[in-house]
């Protein structure tokens, strides 16, 4: 028996590209890869609808608590503006009270003057006559001397 003997030749390969390769592996597998790309674009406008109703419920919320935030200050402001119109009609009292006060005291004033004015002129009369009481008690004592 002979044995034979094999002998393999070495055949070179052509090199493969390996972008022919992916190029290759795009074509075949495009369908799925566009059904996957689709289902990737579905899901995320799912989560951003998702996560928008959630934002919209926190803006209301937010809204809410600015709306009462407003609703506080304003009920603030009506009642400081109470205030300030009662120490506006407090301050007019006062003013005039103290507008009747001074009118009183000016009165007052002019009554005392007047009667100070009468009182001199009452004093001087009397000085002048009890001058005169004076010559006249003068004289009669000389009459008498």
């Amino acid at each position: 028996m002979e044995h034979k003997k094999v002998v393999r030749k070495v055949v070179k390969k052509p090199v493969e590209v390996k972008e022919n390769k992916i190029l290759d592996t795009l074509k075949k597998n495009w369908k799925n890869i566009v059904l996957v790309l689709l289902v990737l674009f579905s899901l995320s406008k799912c989560t951003s609808s998702c996560s928008r109703g959630k934002q919209i419920d926190r803006l209301n919320y937010q809204i809410v608590q600015m709306d009462s935030i407003i609703t506080a200050q304003g009920i603030a402001f009506d009642k400081q503006s109470i205030e300030l119109e009662g120490a506006k009609t407090s301050i007019d009292n006062y003013k005039g009270i103290a507008t009747g006060n001074q009118k009183e005291l000016v009165d007052r004033v002019n009554n005392l003057t007047n009667e100070n004015k009468q009182l001199t002129n009452k004093i001087n009369s009397l000085v002048k006559e009890r001058d005169k009481l004076k010559k006249q008690v003068e004289e009669l004592e000389k009459n008498t001397d």
